[in-house]
């Protein structure tokens, strides 16, 4: 649940390099929680498969890491338009980014442009 997930993010000198919190209801306000907290910024691989996150919470998340933001980023299933898509192209960590899983999400052509204009060629991008 979201109240779960903002109780993680209160755990003092929290810093994993993976954290998978799929199949859980994180929401936008327990994702807007572990991005303020800080609890992401030495994570590698993120995992936030079907957790009922959208655009507004993606557009925090891409604000807030710094250039070493992750390399492998799961956020099939959840609610994630071209709004969001686009918000991840924007980041300033998304060459840096090796795996994104966008499937099963509304991203249309335009938020799959977006993505494909910014990020690195190496990267395999599931949408």
């Amino acid at each position: 649940s979201s109240e779960g997930v903002e109780a993680l993010a209160g755990v003092y000198g929290l810093r994993p390099r993976m954290l998978d919190l799929s199949m859980n209801e994180v929401g936008g306000i327990g994702l807007e929680a572990l991005t303020h907290s800080g609890a992401l910024d030495e994570v590698d691989d993120l995992r936030l498969i079907e957790c009922r996150i959208g655009d507004d919470a993606i557009a925090t998340l891409a604000g807030r890491w710094s250039l070493a933001g992750p390399e492998s980023l799961y956020l099939r299933d959840n609610a994630i338009s071209d709004e969001g898509a686009e918000a991840l192209a924007a980041a300033p960590w998304i060459g840096r980014l090796r795996y994104l899983d966008l499937a099963d999400n509304p991203v249309g052509p335009g938020g799959r442009d977006a993505l494909l204009r910014a990020c690195s060629p190496d990267i395999r991008l599931v949408l």
